[in-house]
């Protein structure tokens, strides 16, 4: 039996999700590099060049992305390859609020859901 959370991501879907994560963060390659400890060099250069940084390397950025190197590279973890300038904006905001601030969101938007289905 295949299991379906196999490891086998494309170079490019792997690329997709960093850059993915990176912007869920709302952050840049310098960011990225300082968090994970990599040279911002490196993150460049698989990102746009397509080369494929060592299982040790991409082991720090998923700890800089605070990813683990499983869900990056499970082939049923795929992320949404591009985000709208809102779903950006609102990422953003979310990064910037303290946890208890951010529980108060999600309670938010679960509101307005439930509210929504009520109005159809």
């Amino acid at each position: 039996m295949e299991d379906n959370n196999s490891m086998n991501v494309s170079d490019s879907e792997l690329r997709d999700r960093i850059e993915y994560h990176m912007t869920c963060r709302n952050l840049s390659q310098n960011a990225l590099s300082k968090l994970s400890d990599v040279p911002q060099s490196t993150i460049s250069t698989f990102l746009r060049k397509g080369y494929l940084p060592s299982v040790s390397t991409l082991l720090r950025i998923c700890n800089g992305l605070q990813v683990s190197l499983a869900t990056m590279l499970s082939s049923g973890e795929a992320a949404p390859t591009s985000l709208s300038d809102d779903e950006k904006r609102l990422l953003s905001y979310y990064e910037h609020l303290s946890d208890p601030h951010r529980k108060v969101l999600i309670n938010m938007a679960r509101n307005l859901i439930e509210a929504q289905k009520t109005d159809k």
